[in-house]
C-alpha cells in the first residue's frame, strides 16, 4: 500500500512539472537532416492483420516523397515494407560499395584438389600433433578397458 502512495505522488509530481513547461521547452528545434533518421509509426486498427495493413502517412515536409508510396507495416509497428521495389537507376551509397572481391586469399587461390586445400590448413606438423594425441587417447582407453573387463570371467 505504501508503494502505491509513493508511485501516485511521483506521478503527480511529474504531471505538475510537465504542465509547468511550455511547448518550446519540451521540444527542441530539429533540422531537416535529423528528420531523415526518425522512424514513423502509425496506429493500425486491431481488427486487421498488422502485416496486411495498408497505411499511408501524410508527409510532414515537401521533400518526403517516399512516404507517399503504399507499404505494409511490420509486426513491430515501426518497420515499413514498401509494396514496390526501390528505383534501380540511382547511385549506390559509399558504404554499400564492395571494395574487394570475395574469394580465396593468395595462399589458397591456386589450389585445385581437396587434398591441396586440406594441406593448406593442416600442415604436416599439425597432423603429427593430432596423430600423437589420438594414439595416446586410444592407448589410455585400451588400458582401462582391459583392466576392468569382467565379460570373460564367470
Amino acid at each position: 500500500m505504501n508503494n502505491n502512495l509513493r508511485d501516485d505522488s511521483i506521478a503527480a509530481a511529474l504531471l505538475e512539472e510537465n504542465e509547468s513547461l511550455s511547448d518550446d521547452e519540451i521540444f527542441l528545434p530539429s533540422s531537416d537532416d535529423e528528420s531523415d533518421h526518425i522512424s514513423e509509426a502509425s496506429e493500425v486498427p486491431s481488427d486487421t492483420d498488422v502485416e496486411d495493413a495498408e497505411i499511408n502517412i501524410e508527409p510532414h515536409s515537401d521533400d518526403t516523397t517516399s512516404t507517399l508510396q503504399p507499404f505494409y507495416l511490420g509486426k513491430d509497428g515501426r518497420t515499413k515494407w514498401y509494396k514496390s521495389p526501390p528505383r534501380t537507376d540511382v547511385r549506390t551509397r559509399a558504404e554499400n560499395l564492395i571494395t574487394h572481391l570475395p574469394g580465396c586469399k593468395y595462399a589458397a587461390r591456386h589450389k585445385k584438389t581437396h587434398q591441396e586445400c586440406f594441406e593448406t590448413f593442416f600442415t604436416d606438423e599439425i597432423v603429427d600433433i593430432v596423430l600423437k594425441n589420438t594414439n595416446q587417447k586410444i592407448s589410455l582407453r585400451m588400458e582401462n578397458s582391459t583392466s576392468n573387463s569382467t565379460y570373460g570371467e564367470n
